[in-house]
């Protein structure tokens, strides 16, 4: 999937092919995370739900005809049917393409500024014949069944609209089922809005996260934030929260947007870890039934084992929850007065044991801050079993060691030698943290635009480290 991007803040033009680990480097202010935080809001649910009640409220040059008619056939008829392969193959690459159309309109919003300038801002997304099959394979194993009220009443009386796609099958079905009140006791005006947002939201949430399921945000400020404590899961939820819970599973909620206080990586991160606490007692229920949801649950406890040695735990006072750190055979701490390296992987942790699922997208602001060097390599090879595990990461660095063992990485899953003996030369000592050259896509960020800096044989050619180190040495042999 190749997405081109023009006059982004520094950045005049620049394309970016994202593999399953994305990874940016380059000098301070050449535009990595703006372009991190722009994709997230593009693929995250900032700009499923900024398209999506656009489209809703009319207010989109785009018409998605089979949606339309769907609209129209339920109204009239009670029913209608769209049909995903011909819906993926013809709209998917138009849909994300008009939510990237959109960053303009709400990125000053979304990176909480009011001095910064978008309104030339550009980006264009081609999605490859792979990434089509990718959604559609998902969209066609996936089950969804939803309903949604209608005129509902205290008795019980209403309509209801129904959507409904068994595994296996390509069509995605729309019907009214009625409880005792009939349809012509509904203003007509009602029913129209109604259906019209019941069809748009469904069919656009299952497109949007075919691609990624969901998209976490773990921005330079996780490190302070980590720190703070959270409602208990029985206390008021805001309307943050509620939007999260929209697009994991469904739910309708009215969405407020915030005054620029703080940036929406920000506020995603917080509402991460606030549904994290929502999620203890469903996500142990779920990691007992899947395999795909426990494995993501060791490696949380992988991390904290093998890295923080340590646990991470909510602890619940009061009406409020906040962590906790663990150390090996000590006793327990509150995260504001744990060390550093703790606060800025506590967070990873937290995402992984109550809410990582296959097909996730993680965008990781600089993930060595704070991290001791031995730190930055263990924590390249963690993050390359989380590829391997099935998910997706982007970060941002500015770490030379974590580029140098990205290439040893990839080096050892190409090696002829045996898996078992390389393994002992690595830091967490887990074949699992091999990766496949195809599996990784590292860009270098200067002069305005981004070059693929990933070689055909493995290796990276990261000069912007190169250079400094040289120039330091440099300087030693004058002094000397």
């Amino acid at each position: 999937m190749k997405i081109n991007i023009c006059n982004l803040g520094i950045i005049k033009n620049a394309q970016i092919d994202l593999a399953p680990l994305t990874v940016f480097v380059g000098e301070n202010g050449t535009g990595k995370t703006w372009t991190a935080y722009a994709l997230a809001g593009i693929f995250g649910p900032h700009g499923y739900h900024y398209h999506k009640e656009a489209y809703i409220g009319k207010r989109n040059e785009q018409n998605y005809k089979p949606i339309d008619d769907a609209i129209l056939a339920i109204i009239e008829k009670g029913n209608a049917t769209i049909n995903l392969e011909s819906f993926v193959n013809e709209y998917a690459e138009i849909y994300f393409n008009q939510i990237a159309k959109s960053v303009p309109k709400w990125f000053n919003t979304f990176m909480a500024t009011t001095k910064a300038q978008f309104d030339n801002t550009s980006f264009q997304i081609e999605l490859s014949e792979k990434t089509k099959k990718k959604i559609l394979d998902i969209l066609k194993a996936s089950h969804i069944e939803t309903t949604r009220s209608i005129g509902l009443k205290q008795d019980a009386s209403g309509i209801i609209l129904n959507s409904l796609k068994e595994e296996g099958a390509d069509e995605l079905y729309y019907y009214i089922t009625s409880e005792t009140q009939t349809q012509e006791e509904i203003p007509q005006a009602i029913i129209n809005k109604e259906v019209r947002e019941f069809i748009v939201t469904e069919t656009f949430r299952g497109i949007h996260r075919a691609l990624f399921k969901d998209t976490q945000i773990f921005p330079t400020e996780r490190t302070t934030f980590i720190a703070f404590r959270f409602p208990s899961p029985e206390s008021h939820e805001g309307d943050a929260l509620k939007e999260y819970k929209e697009t994991k599973k469904g739910t309708k909620s009215k969405r407020v947007d915030s005054s620029p206080i703080v940036s929406k990586p920000v506020q995603h991160f917080l509402t991460m870890l606030g549904y994290s606490v929502r999620m203890f007692t469903e996500r142990m229920t779920q990691g007992i039934k899947e395999p795909d949801i426990s494995k993501f649950m060791e490696l949380a406890n992988l991390l904290e084992n093998n890295i923080l040695l340590g646990d991470i735990k909510f602890e619940e006072r009061g009406n409020q929850v906040e962590l906790i750190y663990t150390p090996t055979s000590e006793d327990s701490l509150e995260l504001n007065i744990s060390s550093s390296m703790v606060k800025e992987l506590a967070p990873l942790a937290v995402y992984l044991r109550y809410l990582a699922e296959p097909g996730d997208l993680l965008v990781i602001d600089e993930p060595e801050m704070n991290l001791h060097p031995a730190a930055q390599v263990e924590i390249i090879e963690f993050l390359s079993m989380l590829i391997n595990a099935g998910l997706n990461v982007l970060i941002t660095t500015h770490s030379p060691y974590i580029l140098d063992h990205l290439v040893n990485l990839i080096h050892a899953k190409e090696s002829k030698k045996d898996e078992n003996e390389l393994k002992e030369l690595f830091y967490l000592e887990e074949t699992s943290s091999f990766l496949s050259k195809d599996d990784v896509a590292v860009y270098l960020f200067e002069n305005g635009t981004a070059k693929n800096i990933l070689m055909e044989n493995g290796d990276i050619d990261w000069g912007t480290f190169s250079d400094v180190s040289h120039d330091v040495s440099q300087i030693y042999s004058h002094l000397i």
